[in-house]
Order: structure tokens, then sequence, then C-alpha cells
């Protein structure tokens, strides 16, 4: 298939719209759980693809986060350097940001 231009790349895209829509749902999901996609997210998957060409952002968006696997994921902890660096910058950028030169 030629695909001319950014006109020509849209309507390609047209014809795919449910792989596209499933595509993206995929790899939402990925990012947002912070795994591989796994055989049981797949009715998650389905339901994001069903919603339509429709859908905004902001929907799949609240789908992913009010499914059980992002309810339901485990918590990671921080790592202990990342915490300290965190805690002794709060410090400092709340001084900085708070318009008073020289306080820090």
């Amino acid at each position: 298939t030629e695909i001319s231009g950014a006109q020509g790349l849209i309507d390609y895209l047209r014809t795919k719209e449910d792989q596209v829509r499933r595509q993206l749902s995929f790899k939402l999901i990925g990012y947002a759980l912070g795994r591989t996609v796994l055989p049981s997210d797949t009715p998650l998957i389905d339901q994001m693809v069903a919603a339509g060409g429709n859908t905004t952002f902001a929907d799949l968006a609240a789908q992913i986060a009010t499914s059980k696997q992002f309810r339901n994921r485990p918590a990671r902890e921080m790592a202990p350097v990342a915490a300290k660096q965190i805690a002794g910058n709060t410090t400092k950028t709340s001084v900085r940001n708070s318009g008073k030169a020289g306080t820090e």
C-alpha cells in the first residue's frame, strides 16, 4: 500500500480503525500498569475497543483507572536513595518557589 502525504496516512488509518484502537488500548494499559499486557487484560482491551471511534483519550484513561487491574496492582516502594533525594529537595524547591531570594 502506497501512502502519499498526511492525508493519505489519515485515510489509511481510517481503514484500520479497530486495529489502531486495539493497539492504542494495548499500549495504554501496558504503560498505566507498568507491566507486560497479560491475557487477563483482554476483556479490558475489548471493552476499550468496543467503545468506538468517538471515545476520547480521557474516556480510555478512565476505563483503565477504574479497572480491577489498575486498582489492584501491587504497590511499588520507592528506592531508599530516591526517597532521600525527594526529601532533601523538598525544602530547597519550596524556598526557591516562594520568591524569597537568599533564604536557602
